[in-house]
């Protein structure tokens, strides 16, 4: 599984000291989708990080709930948001939202930020245009550039099969998947060319003459 890397205790931030990073997504959103997939697509790439029953999203005006299942094809999932009351949940991290497009349009995006609690916010135009931003003392800009990969990854994926099971919705690129499945799991053990097994006994025996064996 992997896991969220803002994932840790919170305090609530001062809201006119707020220290914010901006970083654009890697490539455009898809124009065809609408809030409801994006926000979705947002929901669905929490889940996967960190295996919650119920996943909740600030929005502007609401706050809204997802109840996923690693088997359940993203299309219901989609249609198992509903909006619930702010005091419904612990906490709200993570914040989603619409905003016209401008010349200035991140620093609008860090002002919407600034006034609420979220710690990471997902803000998509209707052109395309999309801005994670996040407070640089909760997330590295290099975990949030991952971040935006990873949801932009997911949601091409939603969008060319609405059917496919949140499991099995791809996050890595293929560099993480090879660190991951080849890098990290080098186990192998150079041995010397046509070493047999007494061999290997007699060698360690010479190396460490005083131990039991």
């Amino acid at each position: 599984m992997i896991h969220m890397p803002a994932v840790r205790e919170r305090t609530e931030p001062a809201l006119h000291a707020v220290k914010t990073e901006v970083i654009s997504l890697p490539v455009q959103l898809p124009e065809a989708v609408d809030l409801q997939v994006g926000a979705s697509a947002l929901a669905a790439l929490l889940y996967r990080y960190t295996g919650e029953e119920l996943i909740y999203i600030q929005m502007v005006d609401a706050v809204l709930m997802w109840q996923p299942a690693a088997e359940m094809p993203f299309a219901q999932f989609v249609q198992t948001a509903e909006q619930v009351k702010h005091g419904d949940q612990e906490s709200l991290d993570v914040l989603f939202s619409s905003l016209e497009a401008e010349a200035d349009f991140s620093a609008q995006a860090q002002a919407v930020l600034e006034r609420s609690s979220a710690e990471i916010a997902l803000f998509v135009s209707h052109r395309g245009e999309g801005f994670f931003i996040c407070r640089t003392d909760r997330l590295s800009k290099d975990l949030l550039a991952q971040l935006g990969d990873h949801y932009v990854r997911l949601l091409d994926a939603v969008i060319a099969d609405p059917g496919k099971r949140l499991k099995d919705l791809p996050l890595l690129s293929e560099a993480e998947r090879t660190r991951q499945l080849v890098e990290w799991n080098d186990a192998s053990l150079a041995l010397p060319p046509l070493c047999r097994l007494h061999e290997l006994f007699a060698r360690q025996a010479a190396e460490t003459p005083d131990r039991v064996a």
